[in-house]
């Protein structure tokens, strides 16, 4: 499904770097994401949420 989203925003927005964000204690979503071409993208930040504050990777695929 991860795929299909990205081919789907790239025929949308050709040539636009995809981006993402995830929480970093989510581990199992960042080696998804890895393996749908993301990398992490500089250090974690933070940001307050309907859920609270935590710490998000920056994510990026070409």
């Amino acid at each position: 499904m991860t795929e299909t989203a990205c081919a789907l925003s790239r025929r949308l927005f050709p040539g636009k770097p995809l981006y993402l964000e995830v929480r970093t204690w989510n581990t199992r979503a960042v080696r998804c994401y890895q393996k749908a071409g993301f990398r992490i993208d500089g250090e974690p930040i933070r940001q307050t949420t309907s859920l609270g504050e935590g710490l998000f990777y920056r994510m990026v695929a070409q």
